[in-house]
């Protein structure tokens, strides 16, 4: 028996093959709580899997100096955009799960705490770049 493991997006995993054919079987999520894609998986961490919280995201970044107005309108223009319907199903049928933290200081906290996380699973992996 071959056994391995891989991550998809949940979205993407309701269109895979495999597991329509039930071929492979979806154990679980790697966030902190259940996708709305499928609910029915509970997250990893909550099965044993401890700390364990991988999830992928996204970022708008403009320029360090960019005035303040000029990142208020790009904000408020991007979040406009995420709301329209059109653009939403797009996203949904990409498999993404839209989460919008608006304020810049969430942002650059997440960078920070990714950052000290992945420098810590690279250094004990001992993963180099080639």
């Amino acid at each position: 028996m071959n056994a391995g493991a891989e991550c998809v997006d949940p979205g993407k995993a309701l269109d895979d093959a495999w597991i329509k054919a039930r071929k492979v079987k979806a154990l679980g999520v790697t966030g902190t709580r259940p996708s709305r894609f499928m609910p029915e998986l509970q997250p990893l961490a909550d099965q044993g899997f401890k700390g364990l919280n991988v999830t992928a995201w996204y970022g708008l970044y403009a320029p360090l100096k960019l005035p303040r107005p000029a990142i208020r309108t790009l904000r408020d223009t991007f979040q406009k955009v995420l709301q329209d319907p059109g653009v939403r199903q797009k996203i949904n049928a990409a498999g993404i799960e839209l989460i919008w933290e608006v304020a810049e200081e969430q942002t650059a906290k997440r960078i920070e705490a990714d950052l000290k996380r992945y420098r810590g699973v690279v250094q004990a992996a001992h993963i180099k770049a080639n």
